[in-house]
């Protein structure tokens, strides 16, 4: 499970998370959350596992979950966890302009991508990107698709982080020892960063890799 803390640096008087450019990555990292499947599970729901690897988990789904990336989301997010499809056009305006935040991330044709997506092994993602060619003055799409094996992508406020916890009957005590402390310290920062930003003004975006 790889997890990202994001914060809403707007005004009070927007709504959470509606304006890219109030969106900041918490140190611009992510956050390893050490393998606990009961954890995984509520969180980011049934579709982190596969049927067998359900067995002997205390719950079979959640309150929350299958939500996907949000629409508006941090670049870094997006270039962990999914490609970016080359429509010819786009791909003679890339080499062209050289746009240096594309070369992060992987290329693949549309041709491949539609095929990820009708296997069932990749997910079309709501977010897109425009690029300016000025020599024609057209704005060109950019779309993007997930990684195979990046599945159950999901975000959670810290109230609903708590609520699945409790549906799922998992408390924070359990949690609390040597190899899964990092995930309790995290919900304690995410409470003092809603103290300073305001409720709802916080959130964990995460993503898993499919466990077949």
């Amino acid at each position: 499970m790889y997890s990202f803390i994001e914060i809403d640096c707007g005004s009070e008087h927007q709504e959470p998370f509606s304006v890219p450019l109030n969106i900041l990555l918490l140190c611009n990292q992510e956050f390893n959350i050490p393998e606990n499947r009961d954890l995984q599970l509520a969180l980011g729901g049934s579709g982190v596992f596969s049927q067998e690897m359900m067995e002997g988990l205390r719950c079979t789904e959640t309150w929350h979950f299958g939500r996907g990336l949000p629409v508006n989301v941090s670049r870094q997010i997006i270039y962990k966890y999914a490609m970016y499809v080359v429509d010819p056009r786009i791909a003679e305006v890339y080499r062209r302009l050289r746009f240096g935040y594309l070369r992060k991330t992987k290329a693949v044709s549309n041709e491949e991508a539609d095929k990820l997506v009708a296997d069932g092994k990749a997910f079309p993602l709501k977010y897109t990107e425009v690029l300016h060619d000025p020599n024609r003055g057209e704005k060109l799409i950019v779309r993007f698709v997930s990684y195979p094996g990046h599945v159950a992508a999901n975000w959670l406020y810290l109230s609903e982080i708590y609520e699945n916890l409790k549906y799922c009957g998992i408390s924070l005590d359990e949690l609390r020892d040597h190899k899964k402390q990092m995930f309790p310290s995290l919900l304690e920062f995410m409470k003092l960063l809603e103290v300073r930003y305001g409720k709802n003004r916080v959130r964990m975006v995460m993503y898993f890799l499919y466990c077949g």
